[in-house]
């Protein structure tokens, strides 16, 4: 579970540095994996306005940008075309340092100067797109830190919630052990039910959205209520952490176009939280009659738009597949999440040697991709074993979600031991015709050895191999069979 600290101090007094804190949760049980600070390898990046484009004298595919800082207008060659006159870009000024230790200079391209560089998404470590300068939002201020616009000068936490404490599975329950550790006092957010006024709304719904990209969802949302003809009273947008935004809207529609407004929402993401609170009353107020007439004033939505970003699966499922190449199904399951388009949180591999190879892969999907997930994860190899846990209700997760924990093994224990004793002519041939067989079935020698009488002997580890594929004469067969074990192949 990804904490930023700057959102858990909206519901507890955080008293002590970021390390102190991490050892304290750790202490009470909850396990600080690590500590991430997405802006720590950015600086010298500022927010520019563009201000002219023309061609590069000298390469058909390069521009000349004219940009301002605020207090100084900069030259920049850019070789990008995705933004125009206006827009607000990521300016990296000389001197400036990028993730994966860059360090931006003053240069010359082309018989032109260049006074920095503008930035890509991909530059600043936000992800892969490097196809394009990244354009802010048209309001965010000239001059400032892109580090501080984008959320990048956050900590966060990262916390193991193992499932035996569903309590911690949400920033409320965080923000309850940092309390207990140091004494503070919890704040609870404030939840308001308002009631309407006479003439008022008759009807009050309180919508949590799941989306996909928070802005994108709020122009369709702010779409739908102009199709409706209502009337906006509230709509904002921010970035809680890297990667997390959220927006709240409030607006009201005439009552007979509310339901169309409610089954646009259920198109654009997927609605978690539903509250319709309905009023009735009678015309001037007073005490519902028996046949009186009733008000049916406007509608009123309170709509929160959230990404899926930092927020938790629902369902975990743990998985060990047994597989006889690691490097290959390590390489093939990481191919098949980014076809998913889901977010690797941990990835390892141990390659001392091929035999005994083994990776770890933690991610998340879309549910609607885990069908492709688990038909990648049969392809690899035999699945050992699989655990599912599901969060109880009223923790802050969602089922939109999967979260995959995958062990790959290469080194696992046969569940069957074929014990053969061969007879034959010339042993050195038979040996070295066997030796051949088991590198042609791909198997495992795990020993061998040469005893008296020239009698060799040969134990080896095979995937289901053809027993009268052994070079020689069968004198005995013994099979031996483990009882069910997860860990045994």
């Amino acid at each position: 579970m990804l904490v930023p600290l700057s959102w858990l101090s909206d519901y507890v007094d955080i008293d002590r540095d970021v390390v102190s804190l991490a050892e304290g949760l750790s202490d009470a049980g909850l396990k600080v994996e690590a500590i991430h600070r997405p802006g720590a390898d950015i600086e010298g990046v500022i927010v520019a306005e563009v201000l002219s484009i023309a061609p590069h004298p000298n390469a058909d595919k390069l521009a000349i940008v004219e940009v301002s800082t605020g207090v100084a207008v900069r030259r920049v060659v850019c070789g990008a075309h995705n933004f125009a006159v206006g827009d607000k870009v990521a300016l990296a000024l000389p001197g400036a340092r990028l993730p994966g230790g860059v360090t931006i200079g003053r240069s010359t391209i082309r018989g032109e100067i260049s006074e920095g560089m503008l930035c890509s998404a991909g530059e600043l470590g936000l992800g892969d797109d490097h196809a394009g300068i990244l354009v802010l939002p048209a309001e965010t201020e000239v001059g400032a830190e892109v580090t501080k616009v984008l959320g990048l000068d956050e900590v966060v936490l990262e916390i193991e919630v193992t499932t035996n404490r569903p309590d911690a599975m949400s920033m409320l329950g965080i923000a309850r052990e940092v309390a207990a550790l140091t004494g503070g006092e919890v704040r609870l957010p404030k939840l308001r039910m308002a009631r309407p006024a006479v003439g008022g709304a008759t009807v009050e719904d309180l919508a949590s959205v799941e989306v996909e990209d928070v802005e994108k969802a709020m122009r369709e949302v702010l779409k739908a209520v102009e199709d409706a003809k209502g009337r906006v009273t509230r709509s904002e947008m921010k970035q809680q952490s890297a990667g997390q935004f959220n927006a709240i809207l409030h607006f009201a529609v005439a009552p007979e176009n509310a339901a169309p407004v409610r089954d646009r929402l259920k198109q654009i993401g997927n609605v978690a939280q539903l509250d319709i609170d309905r009023v009735q009353e009678a015309v001037g107020g007073e005490k519902l009659p028996q046949d009186g007439k009733l008000n049916r004033g406007n509608t009123k939505f309170e709509v929160s738009l959230y990404n899926l970003y930092n927020i938790a699966p629902r369902e975990t499922a743990t998985v060990r597949v047994y597989v006889t190449d690691v490097a290959k199904a390590y390489r093939e399951l990481r191919e098949a999440v980014t076809t998913a388009k889901g977010r690797i949180r941990d990835a390892s591999s141990s390659d001392r040697d091929h035999q005994n190879a083994s990776a770890h892969l933690e991610f998340d999907v879309r549910r609607t991709d885990e069908a492709a997930i688990q038909a990648a994860l049969t392809g690899a190899g035999e699945v050992l074993g699989r655990q599912i846990v599901r969060a109880g209700p009223g923790i802050n997760v969602t089922d939109t979600k999967v979260l995959f924990r995958v062990d790959l093994v290469a080194n696992v224990p046969a569940r069957e031991t074929v014990t053969l004793r061969l007879a034959a002519v010339d042993v050195p041939t038979a040996y070295a015709g066997l030796q051949a067989v088991v590198a042609k079935q791909k198997g495992r020698i795990i020993s061998s050895h040469l005893k008296d009488l020239n009698e060799k002997k040969l134990e080896v580890d095979l995937v289901r191999v053809d027993q009268h594929a052994l070079a020689g004469d069968h004198v005995t067969v013994g099979i031996e069979r483990v009882v069910r074990s997860e860990n045994l192949n």
